[in-house]
């Protein structure tokens, strides 16, 4: 599993207290079921935390069995921290870290539909956070 490095901004139409509770509703839920935990929260911060196995230590321990069963013992974390700032009217909300590809894909997507002026009228975004 390939880790890189995330970086997204988006702005929404709410204050940062709303689009954080709208976060917490509509995003955290796709996060949990990618592993992700929330670790910390304080102010319009949130930290996610993963607790991943490298591939290679699953190959390690398949090819110097039983020895290699030792491997699985080493873990890797990766995080996010999503910020929410006023900006203008409305709220910009950074997200930086680093992840697997198919969180970066979904979070790549997820910035897409909502930098989109379209958004908060379309129930396709409301479908879209719904999956995992």
């Amino acid at each position: 599993m390939a880790i890189v490095p995330i970086y997204n901004e988006m702005v929404l139409l709410e204050t940062p207290p709303s689009s954080l509770r709208y976060w917490e509703h509509a995003a955290s839920p796709s996060l949990a079921s990618m592993g992700y935990t929330i670790s910390n929260k304080y102010g319009a911060t949130l930290h996610y935390n993963k607790r991943i196995t490298p591939a290679w230590t699953i190959v390690l321990a398949i090819v110097l069995f039983p020895v290699g069963l030792l491997a699985l013992i080493s873990k890797r974390d990766v995080s996010l921290i999503v910020s929410f700032e006023a900006y203008g009217d409305g709220t910009m909300v950074k997200i930086s870290g680093n992840g697997p590809k198919r969180t970066k894909k979904w979070l790549d997507e997820m910035t897409d539909l909502m930098n989109n002026a379209a958004w908060a009228d379309s129930e396709a975004a409301d479908d879209y956070l719904d999956r995992p």
